[in-house]
């Protein structure tokens, strides 16, 4: 189920290509950016999950984020760079309208390119929690 994909500008480390469609959303000086896709909303008992992949130099992370309901898209909060290691911090947006009351899943796909040769890692963060790390 195909919701909404939106964009953040990144800090000059990262390029993205991913969706379908025309994309509205923001770039840094260089034009970066990465973006994100709402590939499910549902009921979900579990903890907000994510798995970094990459592959010649492309970074693919897919995954489900907590939300107080299904009715919710995933976003990137923000994108930064520090010690070499590339920080992506995802949330999730509330959507207009009636909702069914259960914690919700939104599953969501994401895709960057590296670009910065001195990134070594990438982290993905729902709020303050940890998803997954791994060495590029």
């Amino acid at each position: 189920m195909l919701k909404r994909v939106g964009t953040v500008g990144a800090t000059g480390a990262v390029a993205a290509t991913l969706g379908a469609g025309s994309v509205a959303g923001s770039q840094d000086d260089v034009g970066n950016e990465i973006r994100i896709q709402t590939l499910n909303q549902r009921c979900y008992n579990g903890d907000p999950t994510a798995q970094i992949t990459t592959r010649n130099g492309s970074i693919d992370i897919r995954g489900t984020l907590r939300a107080s309901t299904p009715c919710h898209e995933a976003v990137v909060e923000s994108v930064s760079t520090e010690n070499g290691v590339l920080e992506i911090v995802l949330g999730v947006e509330s959507e207009d309208g009636h909702c069914v009351t259960c914690i919700g899943g939104i599953d969501f796909a994401a895709r960057t390119k590296v670009t910065d040769p001195t990134l070594n890692a990438v982290e993905v963060y729902q709020g303050g929690t940890l998803l997954d790390r791994t060495p590029l």
